[in-house]
This record gives structure tokens, sequence and C-alpha cells, in this order.
């Protein structure tokens, strides 16, 4: 009050409108606003991690795997899905596999058809004296007329010198489901 009457009575001094008390009641809220932000963050952080962790068992019917992770000495990371049930195992004889480099094959190679989804799991053997960068793993797939369908591809770890690798290639989901088809082509590049 007295602050408001010095200045309609003195309207040219100049006076603090604000005291120094008023501005660390102002500074102890900001400080107190800033840390209940930060705490609030770190709650949702780890609401959201304990929810994604548990996505699949809250909703069974999205396409939402858990997935298993191999580390290799390397430090990188190579995430593989869950092995499908052997029932959706495809018969391999209707499969052509193509290898561009000898020096590079497949070891294990298993396809798998589950509802909308087509899987391939598998090694690769680096029969090198060095190390190779990823390589791709392409695949097509054709109708009984020959026509190409459908195609996808991934890559396989770094494979190190006379080592192996693991691969994958999903094709297919609920929003983009894998056709019918009548023949597939796997071509290691």
């Amino acid at each position: 009050m007295e602050q408001v009457l010095q200045r309609i009575f003195h309207p040219n001094q100049s006076s603090p409108v604000i005291n120094h008390q008023q501005r660390l009641i102002m500074r102890n809220i900001a400080i107190l606003l800033g840390l209940y932000a930060l705490f609030a963050f770190g709650i949702y952080t780890w609401f959201m991690a304990s929810f994604d962790a548990n996505t699949s068992s809250l909703f069974p019917d999205r396409e939402v795997r858990h997935m298993n992770s191999q580390v290799l000495s390397r430090g990188t990371m190579v995430i593989l899905p869950d092995r499908p049930d052997e029932s959706y195992r495809l018969d391999t004889g209707n499969i052509e596999i193509f290898q561009t480099d000898p020096a590079i094959q497949f070891n294990e190679f298993d396809p798998y058809l589950e509802d909308h989804r087509l899987t391939i799991l598998g090694t690769v053997n680096n029969l090198n004296d060095y190390s190779v960068n990823s390589r791709d793993v392409s695949v097509s797939l054709y109708d009984a007329t020959g026509q190409n369908i459908y195609s996808c591809s991934n890559n396989t770890e770094t494979l190190a010198a006379n080592g192996t690798g693991n691969f994958s290639v999903v094709c297919g989901c609920a929003k983009n489901p894998v056709p019918a088809f009548s023949s597939m082509q796997v071509t290691l590049n």
C-alpha cells in the first residue's frame, strides 16, 4: 500500500515494485515448479517404460512381440523376433536360394508363415579370414504364373572372420499382409 501511495504522491521518483523478500519468494516458487516438472517427467518415463514392457500381455491381439536381443562382442545389437511355433514352418521345397558370394553362405534357414506374416530366421557363415560388413537378405514371393507379387529384405549382423551371424527377415503385417504365393526366392548379397 505504501508503494502505491508513494507512486501517487511522487510519480517522478522510481521505487522498486517488487522488494527483495517478494523476489526470494518468487525464486523459490520457480525452483519448486521446476522440481515438480522433473519429478512428473520421471514418473511419466517410468510409467511408459513399464507399460511398453507389458504391452503384449495387455493387448495380446496387437502386433507387439517381445524381442530377444543378442549383443555381439563388437557392441552392436541385433534384435531377432521370437521363433514362431513350429506348426507354422514352411516346407523349403519351393524356395530357391541364391548366394552371390561363395565365401558368405547360408548356414541355417527357417521360414515360417503365420497368419499374415512371413518370418525367415537363420544364420550366415563368413568363410573369409577377415570380417565382413552386414549383408542383405532379400526375399521375393511369386504367384503361380511367376509374377513377383511381394518383396522384402533385411541385413545380417556384421560377420566376424570365419564367424557366423544371425539374420531375420519379416515380411507383412496386419495392415499389409503377405499375399498367397506359390514360390519364394531368397538371395544373400
